[in-house]
């Protein structure tokens, strides 16, 4: 199969020096990068841990906890009379488990920190669910950052 051409453009990709990483090396993985049309930041590698433990593990993990949850609350009978939104919202759990083991072994502390945060937004939310301005308030919140998300100026 042909490759597409366009399969990096537009992303991002993270380049982490070590200490011992000359200017040179790195200028030059920037060049090649930026030829594959993606887009390449040079961050610390604490920046790039707490950043890929919010973009990308806590995306997985949410959406493997969800499916589990749903499916074991509602089986396959329930699961039937299910729409759109929860299939676009649990994509991710039917994703291979194995590389997302070992990612989430080598970055335990910030996925745990990531996950906190959310469960600490989730039992706000719980316990409070008569409380509709508290409801409003995390749509009006998520809604902001999804706007961001899909701003293609970002």
């Amino acid at each position: 199969a042909a490759a597409d051409p366009a399969l990096f453009a537009g992303r991002r990709w993270f380049v982490v020096p070590s200490p011992h990483s000359a200017a040179g090396d790195i200028a030059r993985l920037e060049a090649w990068i930026s030829e594959l049309r993606a887009a390449p930041s040079v961050v610390d590698a604490e920046t790039h841990d707490r950043v890929m433990a919010a973009v990308s593990a806590l995306p997985q993990v949410t959406a493997s906890a969800l499916m589990a949850v749903v499916g074991e609350r509602v089986g396959a009978a329930g699961l039937e009379m299910s729409g759109p939104g929860l299939s676009d919202t649990t994509r991710l759990a039917g994703s291979a488990a194995t590389w997302m083991v070992d990612g989430l072994a080598h970055n335990a502390r910030e996925v745990a920190d990531a996950i906190d945060s959310l469960i600490a937004e989730l039992r706000i939310l719980r316990d409070q669910l008569d409380t509709p301005e508290l409801a409003r308030d995390l749509f009006a919140r998520a809604q902001k950052w999804r706007r961001a998300l899909l701003d293609p100026s970002r």
